[in-house]
């Protein structure tokens, strides 16, 4: 089998949850993983910053040496970085577009984080409050039906109020029965703002994510530990959005489209 390779970068090792499924997966013969001693020196000299002990942050970095071995290490390439064409964090994203076959929430998700600047860790582990005001600007303009944070509010609102306009808003009304199902699904749980762009069809397809609901307007963050539904949104021809699915899972764009 010809496995996708990947240079895993320091940024992506050092997170302990991403670290730990990036290896899995080519734990799992799914991609196989390089990186430098130069990488796994900045692995170890940085994890003390984000409170991991020098000891445990050497060991860390020994198991995977050992794990994967000479077959991971690769020199000699420094000279090549500068020639590459495509943004740093492009080539992540392209290594990702492969796995949406087989890992679709990993791909999708991981693509998002990578896209954010780093951040402090907040001690809260899932949700951290928002001013009302931002929360409802973050959204978008009223009505622009070309933006999938605003047809997925008005769909759910819809779904609230008047379920005409969220089968208008729907790209196959028929397979939503009564909606009923739907509204009961996403009983306590908010809209959480930030669009997802599906890594393998950014331009066609995005994902929204429905959090537990608090006591204060919230924003998810750090999304795999968040209990979460997932609303995939489809553009259609004309340019605007249309809600496709609702679940726990994230779909490829060859499934929905093949669909």
């Amino acid at each position: 089998m010809n496995r996708p390779v990947a240079v895993l970068d320091a940024c992506t090792l050092i997170p302990i949850r991403l670290a730990t499924t990036l290896l899995w997966l080519a734990e799992a013969d799914l991609f196989q993983p390089l990186w430098s001693d130069t990488i796994l020196d900045e692995v170890q000299r940085n994890l003390p910053k984000v409170r991991v002990e020098p000891a445990a942050a050497a060991r860390r970095v020994g198991m995977m040496r050992n794990a994967f071995g000479t077959e991971a290490l690769v020199d000699g390439f420094d000279e090549l970085i500068d020639r590459m064409r495509c943004d740093p964090k492009d080539r992540l994203i392209t290594f990702l577009a492969t796995l949406t076959a087989t890992a679709p929430i990993f791909a999708n998700l991981t693509a998002d984080i990578a896209e954010e600047p780093s951040t402090t860790p907040s001690p809260v582990p899932a949700l951290v409050e928002a001013d009302p005001a931002c929360a409802v600007n973050a959204f978008g303009k009223a009505g622009d039906l070309t933006n999938p944070a605003q047809v997925a509010m008005l769909w759910w609102s819809g779904l609230l109020d008047e379920r005409g306009a969220a089968r208008a808003l729907t790209y196959d009304p028929s397979a939503w029965g009564d909606y009923q199902w739907a509204v009961n699904h996403l009983g306590n749980r908010s809209l959480a703002s930030k669009v997802i762009r599906a890594v393998d069809a950014p331009d066609r397809v995005a994902y929204m994510r429905f959090v537990p609901e608090v006591a204060v307007a919230s924003r998810a963050f750090e999304s795999f530990q968040t209990t979460m539904t997932f609303l995939t949104l489809v553009q259609i021809d004309d340019g605007t959005w249309r809600v496709w699915g609702l679940g726990p899972a994230i779909y490829s764009a060859d499934d929905i489209f093949g669909a």
